[in-house]
């Protein structure tokens, strides 16, 4: 899972990434860091069934460079597309602390938005000889002018509403306003308690007007908060009226936003986190495992982390309590299950 953080120039950009990751941006463009998703169910499992390795989920950070010029119109794409073309989602960081930091939240969706319109506008324009190429498997030009009218009315493109076969046509073709997109509006110090004023209700309007999710952060503290001891945070946060870090609101906002969740297998070896979307059946799962086991699926063995724990902690009672399932491939795994997956081969 990869998640792209853009921004203006000083919007606190790559400050917020230093407080998601707790690693400094430092001179290098594009820096990627590995964050370990917090999870106090995983931490729980491991001092129970004590395994040689506890492996949180993970989520990788890229800290995209700012638009050379913020300028949002044609023909100036901006410098961070070449960074979050494979990304999951895109976190894009609002300077709401200065005056003026709503207008380039709005230029950095409109440069988006503004790079879409011209990659289909340049499939339009080739429409003559799409229509005698046989290889030819993208979106039908029909699509491709009806997203383009959508574009230039300034909607995103993930807020329209497609067809699983639209969709599928799409897939080839790159566009950002279709990838799950949230913001971090970063204010001062002095707005951490209380309600968004100023430059954050501003972006805030505005963001509700194209749905899309936000939350609120002061990088600078977030980044303070980062770098102290873990024994020292929780009076840090209480000071600034904070219930959880920055790193965390964003995780959850990711999770959310992609509609993940998580499973745990336990083991003497190792207990590890696994990260699948909702909806997804047991073979989906077993296949995040290993390939082989999913190719090989005969059964899973399933009991939720809450049975578990009314369970004494023990398979073995959940399983004589009847809490401990033997569920098939078509059976949908629910946040926070614990799994063993039955297998030939």
């Amino acid at each position: 899972m990869e998640i792209g953080i853009i921004g203006a120039p000083q919007s606190g950009k790559s400050t917020l990434f230093t407080a998601i990751t707790g690693v400094e941006p430092g001179s290098e463009v594009g820096k990627r860091a590995v964050v370990k998703v917090p999870d106090p169910r995983l931490d729980h499992l491991t001092d129970v069934f004590k395994p040689k390795k506890k492996i949180n989920a993970t989520v990788n950070f890229i800290d995209a460079p700012p638009p050379q010029s913020m300028s949002a119109k044609r023909g100036s794409a901006p410098s961070f597309l070449g960074f979050i073309k494979t990304v999951d989602a895109i976190l894009v960081v609002a300077a709401c602390y200065r005056d003026g930091g709503a207008k380039e939240l709005q230029d950095i969706m409109e440069m988006l938005l503004l790079s879409d319109l011209e990659v289909i506008e340049g499939i339009l324009a080739r429409e003559n000889k799409i229509k005698i190429d046989p290889k030819y498997s993208g979106p039908s030009m029909e699509l491709l002018r009806k997203l383009a009218g959508e574009l230039e009315q300034m909607k995103m493109l993930r807020n329209i509403e497609l067809s699983e076969k639209e969709l599928a046509s799409l897939s080839g073709v790159q566009l950002f306003t279709k990838y799950p997109t949230f913001v971090a509006l970063n204010i001062s110090e002095n707005d951490i308690k209380g309600e968004l004023k100023g430059e954050a209700k501003k972006a805030a309007d505005y963001l509700d007007s194209i749905k899309t999710p936000y939350i609120a952060v002061c990088a600078p503290i977030e980044a303070e908060i980062a770098t102290l001891p873990e024994e020292d945070r929780e009076s840090f946060m209480q000071e600034y009226g904070l219930e959880s870090t920055a790193s965390d609101r964003v995780i959850q906002e990711v999770y959310d936003l992609l509609g993940y969740q998580t499973f745990f297998t336990v083991g003497d070896d190792e207990c590890r986190a696994w990260t699948i979307r909702k909806g997804d059946n047991a073979v989906t799962a077993a296949g995040k495992v290993h390939s082989d086991i999913a190719k090989g699926f005969i059964r899973a063995e399933c009991c939720t982390y809450e049975d578990l724990l009314a369970s004494d902690n023990s398979l073995q009672k959940a399983k004589a309590n009847a809490k401990l399932r033997l569920e098939g491939k078509e059976y949908i795994v629910k946040d926070g299950e614990i799994c063993h997956f039955r297998h030939s081969g």
